[in-house]
């Protein structure tokens, strides 16, 4: 198996949107959840709600292992797979940050599509910063460089 460091660009929109739906799930828990009463989570995403309701420092490893497996994956899989996991995990994000934004912060629904709008310029950019990489790896040229690259 070959990692493609490359794709890494095909990462930055999913940690971004990740971060975020991290900050506002923390963001939203009740203040019996913060003195100690773990149960009283508030979480939509089962795989999640579990690691918050065994505490903060466990929810914290499960993001990590969280970050840590999905990069692989899309460093390791072919091409199509890696993108359609990215952009999966981007609108998965979003879409869980925006569900917060819309029925905890009482955020019109219209600037919550705009958020939607911004993750798709994000994977936009990022898809496209990654391709230019890519086709910069591919024609052994480094990016931003006419010359070939030694091998």
């Amino acid at each position: 198996m070959r990692l493609d460091p490359r794709r890494l660009w095909l990462c930055v929109p999913f940690y971004a949107f990740f971060l975020f739906d991290l900050c506002v799930t923390l963001a939203g828990q009740p203040p019996q959840y913060w003195a100690g009463n773990h149960s009283a989570v508030v979480e939509g995403f089962p795989a999640a709600a579990w690691a918050l309701s065994k505490g903060p420092w466990v929810f914290a490893l499960f993001c990590v292992g969280w970050l840590a497996a999905f990069t692989l994956f899309i460093l390791a899989l072919p091409r199509f797979l890696a993108e359609t996991l990215s952009l999966a995990l981007l609108i998965g994000h979003a879409w869980g940050a925006m569900t917060w934004l819309a029925f905890s912060a009482r955020l019109d629904y219209s600037l919550c599509l705009l958020f939607l709008v911004a993750a798709s310029a994000l994977y936009v950019t990022a898809r496209g910063l990654w391709q230019r990489a890519d086709a910069a790896g591919r024609d052994g040229v480094a990016a931003g460089d006419a010359r070939p690259a030694p091998r």
